[in-house]
């Protein structure tokens, strides 16, 4: 399934703790699409629409819903 950035905006609407492996297997992600996606979660990242960090507890890198949407 191709993924657009829009859908993966509205995916994080107001989503907290959503990891990589949430977004691949929400959207059954091809691994030809992974590059693809990793962009779409830099820009949204830049755009202030989701927030990254690392989570210590699970060990892998998480998102949240960002100051863009009044996080």
């Amino acid at each position: 399934m191709a993924i657009t950035k829009k859908q993966l905006k509205e995916y994080f609407d107001g989503k907290f703790d959503v990891t990589f492996e949430d977004i691949v297997k929400k959207f059954e992600l091809k691994e030809k699409e992974i590059l693809k996606i990793e962009k779409f979660l830099e820009q949204l990242e830049k755009e202030g629409w989701i927030h990254k960090s690392y989570c210590s507890e699970h060990k892998t890198y998480e998102y949240d819903a960002g100051e863009e949407q009044g996080y």
